[in-house]
């Protein structure tokens, strides 16, 4: 293999490894953005139900 030959491997060694990395820091930002929606769809149930709990107290008055 000439000079070149291996230059080219090794740009595309390193791009991988660059996609490598995007990829798995992708991932981990994903599952944090998911881990918030669940923590802010519970927030939003609770609101929910206090909302009826209110309107059945306000109902009653």
């Amino acid at each position: 293999m000439t000079r070149t030959d291996y230059l080219i491997v090794a740009f595309w060694a390193v791009l991988l490894v660059i996609m490598t990395v995007s990829v798995y820091l992708m991932k981990k930002n994903l599952d944090a953005i998911a881990d918030e929606m669940k923590e802010i769809s519970a927030v939003a149930q609770e609101l929910r139900n206090e909302s009826e709990e209110i309107n059945k107290i306000l109902e009653e008055v």
